[in-house]
């Protein structure tokens, strides 16, 4: 099991203090760990997702958020699924670029 860290710029919906929201621009960096199937020893597990950090985006530049505020948002359902979404994106491109270059060398080939 390769867990691998990544990133996901997002804006989030925070409320703080239970006053007005407010929606922020955002880098999440979280962590991935692919499903795994299961074994004679091992009952297997879904992929999962576990955030790490999360900053803010303002005036072009980043700004960590308290510790505090990532606890709260950490078991966000909708925030997770934005990050495996973001992981099957990363795959789908990273699949796309490999077709890409077969396609490329096989057109070198030719030539």
């Amino acid at each position: 099991m390769a867990t691998s860290l990544h990133t996901l710029n997002t804006f989030l919906r925070l409320s703080l203090g239970g006053v007005e929201e407010h929606e922020v621009n955002t880098r999440v960096s979280f962590w991935f760990t692919p499903a795994w199937p299961e074994s004679r020893d091992d009952p297997g597990s879904g992929a999962f997702v576990e955030i790490d950090s999360i900053q803010l985006f303002e005036k072009g530049e980043y700004h960590a958020l308290p510790r505090w505020v990532v606890d709260a948002v950490r078991e966000d359902e909708e925030l997770i699924a934005q990050c495996l979404m973001e992981i099957q994106d990363d795959g789908d491109r990273a699949a796309e670029y490999r077709a890409d270059q077969m396609r490329d060398d096989r057109m070198m080939e030719r030539f």
